[in-house]
């Protein structure tokens, strides 16, 4: 399995990105601190799935708790993230406009869901 790994440029008090396998899989969380251009590995594999629809995996990354309520959506190599409550788009992960209407429809049918295995994840 080869990886591609993903510099983090220093920028914000926390800043995580994805390391993805060949096959484009999820493999490991990265993060930098404010000041720092170096990887620190973070606890490989704890992101969450909370929910699988179809072809979809919607989960949460385990440094997310310092951002307001939202949820990740895994399609092959593509990622999209959704603020929670309410329902918008942050960014479109590289899907198609009339996909990610649908994956933000799927979003807004389950929002209650998602924000209760957010509170239960991150403890707030």
């Amino acid at each position: 399995m080869s990886i591609r790994k993903v510099r983090i440029p220093p920028c914000g008090a926390w800043s995580s990105r994805a390391l993805r396998n060949d096959t484009g899989g999820l493999f490991a969380v990265l993060s930098a601190e404010k000041g720092l251009s170096q990887y620190h590995f973070v606890q490989s594999g704890i992101m969450p799935t909370v929910k699988r629809i179809g072809p979809y995996r919607f989960f949460f990354y385990a440094g997310d708790c310092s951002e307001p309520p939202h949820v990740h959506v895994e399609r092959e190599n593509k990622v999209a993230k959704f603020w929670l409550d309410p329902v918008r788009i942050q960014s479109s992960g590289r899907f198609r406009p009339h996909e990610i209407r649908h994956i933000q429809h799927l979003v807004e049918q389950r929002e209650h869901e998602f924000l209760e295995a957010w509170h239960e994840h991150f403890g707030d």
